[in-house]
């Protein structure tokens, strides 16, 4: 994916007649230098895709205030991660399955943007919440008052293991970020088996 590419994508995920736009020369300056400064295509076009809906500002895209990513770190949830693309199954004129869009190259990457926007919007999507703007409101605290206690990749591992619970013992859907305290416990076991597993196969990946 070229710096064309990354910027005619980003020039079309906002109104382009906003003012904070920046046209496609600046645009493309930014996403060079940001691909200079070790950013992957991949991350570039990750954070776009993953932006709060009222961002326009390139800069307030790759750049946000409040991002929750620590460059060097690396993290374990599927969220926080690009994993490489699904290959795809074609069958030849023989009949054989093959693999295509396999690239052995790619290597895991660590998103360079994950926000409060990103964390609610996981915790919502998850339990198929539609909040209305008190509600978000109320769990923006309730996130905080979480984020005091656990780094925000285990609260996304709490988030799966609150929804493992529901599934397994048909039990109320939580109605605030507060209530999945209750799957904690499972949550940060799940998150200590993935790191074990992962340093036991040798994965790491690019931050």
């Amino acid at each position: 994916m070229s710096v064309e590419t990354l910027t005619k994508f980003y020039l079309s995920s906002v109104d382009q007649k906003d003012p904070a736009v920046l046209p496609f020369p600046e645009a493309s300056k930014i996403i060079q230098r940001t691909l200079e400064s070790g950013w992957t295509e991949q991350q570039i076009k990750h954070a776009i895709e993953n932006k709060h809906p009222k961002a326009v500002s390139l800069k307030d895209i790759l750049f946000p205030k409040g991002n929750f990513i620590v460059d060097g770190e690396i993290y374990y949830h599927s969220e926080l991660r690009i994993a490489p693309p699904v290959p795809k199954a074609k069958i030849t004129d023989t009949g054989e399955v093959v693999y295509v869009n396999l690239d052995e190259s790619w290597e895991l990457q660590m998103v360079k943007v994950y926000t409060m926007y990103n964390l609610l919007r996981y915790f919502y999507s998850t339990f198929g919440i539609t909040p209305n703007v008190n509600e978000i409101k109320r769990d923006l605290g309730a996130m905080n008052y979480l984020l005091n206690a656990y780094s925000v990749d285990q609260i996304l591992f709490i988030i799966d293991s609150s929804w493992g619970w529901i599934e397994d013992e048909d039990s109320p859907r939580p109605r605030s970020p507060l209530d999945i305290q209750n799957r904690s416990r499972e949550g940060i076991v799940a998150y200590e088996e993935k790191i074990a597993h992962d340093r036991s196969v040798g994965i790491i990946g690019k931050c």
